[in-house]
């Protein structure tokens, strides 16, 4: 049976902010966010954009945990697939690598970011100035959605890991604490990235550090070091304008 590492992040917006769904909204605004309401009453955001976040954080870091590993900076899934295999990838299947069927299930599952409460939502209206006059361009006018500075978000990660080897989801159990390093220093990384168009600020934190750290110990796994100094890290708010000092490697 298939184990699971829950990771649940906890996410605090620092500016307006913006995940367009590419669709106009029936709020009327030109450009809306993509947010739905589920049959439980939450609000939610599309778990890709956390995903995507997390994904180009491990790329900044993942010499950190393995000098051997190599970041992957395509996107198309078909240059992931040709140019992003083999030695030194092998961290990819974090996020599941297009084509590759050793898995039913990568190891690393990603919930919605659930908007915390009824959404607020502002509308702005912008133009385009023609630089020649200085004047509004015709037939630029448009409006966007917005969510205020301060918007609380949350989701969870599942780190799925394998109670036997001949089961196809989840993590080898001796994999699980190099990994799990991977996807701490990524989310410690990650507001970095910033979130939705232009890249927005946040500050971010993992809210069951003992959870996780009891997830350990059910699993017989020892928490060294640099492991104990990670989850005792993100336990804390961080942000993009945070220094802690020290060093993970």
């Amino acid at each position: 049976m298939v184990k699971e590492i829950p990771i649940e992040i906890e996410i605090r917006l620092l500016d307006q902010f913006l995940i367009g769904s590419g669709n106009p909204s029936a709020r009327g605004a030109d450009i809306s966010i993509a947010y739905y309401k589920c049959g439980d009453g939450k609000y939610v955001l599309p778990s890709s954009t956390l995903k995507g976040i997390l994904r180009k954080a491990c790329n900044r870091v993942v010499k950190l945990i393995d000098r051997e590993w190599k970041p992957c900076y395509e996107i198309e899934p078909g240059k992931i697939r040709s140019r992003c295999r083999g030695l030194g990838y092998e961290w990819l299947e974090l996020f599941g690598i297009p084509g590759y069927r050793e898995d039913i299930v990568n190891p690393l599952l990603i919930d919605e970011l659930e908007i915390a409460g009824p959404p607020t939502i502002y509308t702005y209206t912008h133009t385009s100035i023609k630089l020649s006059t200085q004047t509004v361009k015709e037939g630029a006018l448009y409006t966007i959605e917005y969510f205020p500075p301060y918007t609380f978000l949350r989701a969870k990660l599942r780190l799925l890991v394998k109670e036997n080897d001949y089961e196809r989801t989840g993590l080898k159990r001796e994999k699980v604490p190099k990994y799990l390093k991977l996807v701490l220093l990524a989310i410690m990384e990650s507001p970095v990235i910033g979130i939705g168009r232009n890249s927005k600020p946040f500050e971010i934190r993992v809210a069951n550090v003992a959870e996780i750290r009891a997830k350990l110990e059910e699993l017989g796994l020892k928490i060294d070091e640099k492991l104990n100094d990670l989850l005792n890290r993100v336990s804390k708010p961080y942000g993009p304008f945070t220094y802690l000092g020290g060093d993970l490697q």
